[in-house]
């Protein structure tokens, strides 16, 4: 008999290989790596932006987005600003493990982009897998576009139950 020919019975398996053959620990890794993200996430909103060239947000799109946290009775340390463009894993899984979120707000971010396997037409409030999504237009859009922001603004009163 040679070696390629040696059956082991599941309880000598076992006791050969006792402790793990796979860290499950580095399978688990990817959910745990940093996310770079502007604010603190008190009130668990995750805002997802898709800005190339910047790390999160150009200026004006930083002073449009005050100005709708605003009103919705919100600031910066309430929510996680991730910009999508700069992320490796962008799938939607990661990103609610990573941040918790209770709402996800997709600004320029279709649901495909994050993996989301529905779809779900902008400024259509969808629960999905326990959390709220909403899709818009980018932030840069809203500035310039009074008809959108006029769609933008009764989703979040919805949400945020103003």
């Amino acid at each position: 008999m040679g070696l390629n020919d040696i059956q082991l019975t599941p309880a000598l398996v076992h006791q050969l290989y006792c402790n793990s053959l796979v860290d499950i620990n580095i399978i688990n890794q990817k959910d745990t790596i940093p996310v770079p993200h502007l604010g603190k996430n008190e009130k668990q909103v995750l805002i997802l932006v898709n800005e190339p060239g910047f790390a999160y947000l150009p200026d004006a799109g930083l002073l449009k987005l005050t100005e709708i946290l605003n009103a919705c009775l919100l600031s910066l340390a309430d929510v996680a600003i991730v910009n999508t463009s700069s992320l490796q894993e962008k799938n939607y899984q990661v990103l609610n493990n990573y941040f918790k979120p209770a709402v996800v707000l997709c600004m320029g971010v279709a649901a495909t982009d994050i993996e989301l396997p529905i779809k779900i037409p902008n400024y259509q409030v969808q629960q999905y897998d326990h959390k709220i999504y909403l899709l818009s237009c980018a932030l840069h859009e809203l500035a310039q576009n009074q008809e959108e922001k006029k769609k933008l603004w009764p989703c979040l009163k919805t949400i945020f139950k103003l």
